[in-house]
């Protein structure tokens, strides 16, 4: 994983990143922060990580945010996070306005929290509406989807013919994407797609990918001003408890999703 180290200077703050020593990388390493403590006045936990990493950094004690999901509910750190349930129900009210009632979740790589999050937020928004199906697919890894036709199979078999794809990130999207273009299958015109996170690559390729727009960038500034805000609070709110900060993102309507097509034209073929 990634932890930011903030040193205080004189007036304002400089941050870097460090694993063992000063680099951009990712580490699981749980020593980290206890090593890091005595130079650094607050972590922000960034990306994937397991919770001993995380628990590591809250026992130290100074100022800690974490960017993403916590180990679990109730858990006390500061977090700041998407509103990521208000934007499924988004995608979801996007697509079945489109006519689509037979939906795929492509995770990708299986396990990753937010995604299963993201899956359960877009299935009870759907389930809002009769006569929807979803159905689930995983990636040995987000940019490599095996044998797509094979992993259809079983969904084709069962007679589930889907217009929709909605994928756990954008690169996710684009390994969809691609595996449909390489069945011969049209997007948008036969099947639509779409990706969460809008990583640059989300408008670079063609067709460019309808997304949800994560506010990133914000996340950071919030968890900065978080870490500011508990250095500086009065001795009488130092037993504030932790807060939970969801930033809103919004939908990018490219052109990898258009109306619902007839489903039976374009699977019966493979």
């Amino acid at each position: 994983m990634s932890i930011v180290r903030m040193h205080r200077c004189d007036p304002g703050f400089d941050m870097l990143e460090a694993t063992g020593v000063v680099q951009r990388s990712f580490t699981d390493d749980a020593t980290l922060p206890g090593r890091l403590v005595d130079n650094a006045a607050g972590f922000i936990l960034v990306g994937p990580q397991d919770n001993a990493m995380i628990e590591a950094a809250r026992v130290t004690g100074i100022p800690c945010v974490r960017i993403g999901p916590a180990p679990h509910a109730l858990y006390p750190m500061d977090q700041v996070g998407a509103a990521d349930r208000e934007a499924m129900a988004v995608v979801a009210d996007h697509l079945l306005r489109l006519g689509h009632r037979a939906f795929v979740y492509v995770h990708g790589r299986p396990g990753y929290p937010g995604r299963i999050d993201r899956l359960q937020g877009f299935a009870a928004a759907i389930a809002k509406t009769e006569g929807t199906s979803l159905r689930e697919l995983s990636f040995p890894d987000d940019d490599e989807a095996g044998d797509f036709r094979t992993l259809m199979e079983p969904l084709l078999a069962a007679d589930f013919q889907p217009t929709a794809f909605f994928c756990g990130n954008d690169g996710v999207a684009v390994t969809v994407l691609s595996e449909l273009l390489r069945l011969g299958i049209k997007v948008p015109e036969q099947v639509s797609v779409v990706g969460f996170a809008d990583y640059p690559i989300a408008a670079r390729v063609s067709p460019r990918l309808t997304t949800i727009h994560s506010p990133h960038r914000e996340m950071g500034a919030a968890a900065v001003q978080i870490i500011r805000a508990r250095m500086e609070q009065p001795p009488e709110g130092a037993d504030l408890p932790p807060m939970r900060l969801d930033l809103v993102g919004r939908l990018v309507t490219r052109e990898s999703t258009a109306a619902a097509s007839n489903s039976a034209a374009v699977w019966e073929p493979l």
